[in-house]
């Protein structure tokens, strides 16, 4: 059936362009969505900094809780 040489393929290259045009505006909205917050940065400064910097100190604090460096004992393990 996928060789039929009498098969309308109207459908199939219809929904192919449909799709095609689907993804490049979606890859259009990516791009400008990228290039809005890089104006957002230049304009206003990297206001996740701080939130970013404060993720990584508590991360860093928690894995050495993990690994025992801070003398923290835990009850669960008894």
């Amino acid at each position: 059936m996928r060789d039929d040489p009498h098969r309308d393929r109207a459908l199939l290259f219809h929904s192919r362009r449909r799709y095609q045009r689907r993804e490049g505006e979606r890859r259009e909205a990516r791009v400008a969505a990228a290039a809005a917050r890089l104006r957002a940065i230049k304009r206003y400064g990297d206001v996740a900094a701080p939130m970013r910097e404060s993720h990584h100190r508590v991360r860093e604090e928690l894995e050495r809780t993990m690994q025992g460096e801070t003398g923290f004992i835990s009850n669960r393990s008894r």
